[in-house]
């Protein structure tokens, strides 16, 4: 995913990248998206459903790549919440699922993802749907 440049009056030119809000209730998990992803984008780790919805107050990521197994508040609960707010109701979200998903390919289409990742991941299936949903998606950053 190319990062935004903008330029300044000043001759420089700031380089951001998107920001991808990654829930997951696993730190471990958490720090390999982030060693996976961190060239590409501005990676927001978020270790629970609540911690996601409260970091979705405060910053606008260009998308969301939610773990659906968590424990407490389950993937769904938070899928629900994102879509239920105007705000966010294009906002790209990837969700990762295991590798016997149990249907949650089939009932997160309801909620209008942008994408499905298997655990465990693999780096180049990961950055493509990823990149996918981010360019496809609508940037309300």
């Amino acid at each position: 995913m190319p990062p935004v440049f903008y330029r300044r009056k000043t001759g420089y030119i700031i380089i951001m990248k998107p920001i991808l809000l990654a829930i997951d209730d696993s730190p471990a998990n958490l720090e390999l998206l982030k060693g996976l992803l961190e060239c590409d984008y501005d990676v927001r780790p978020a270790k629970s459903g609540a911690m996601a919805l409260k970091a979705l107050e405060r910053i606008r990521p260009g998308a969301v790549l939610l773990n659906m197994e968590m424990e407490g508040v389950s993937g769904f609960d938070v899928l629900n919440e994102i879509r239920r707010n105007r705000d966010f109701d294009a906002l790209p979200i990837v969700i990762v699922t295991p590798r016997k998903s149990g249907g949650y390919t089939a009932r997160a289409a309801e909620y209008w993802v942008a994408g499905n990742v298997v655990k465990p991941y693999k780096a180049e299936e990961l950055r493509a749907v990823i990149n996918k949903a981010v360019s496809a998606g609508v940037n309300i950053g």
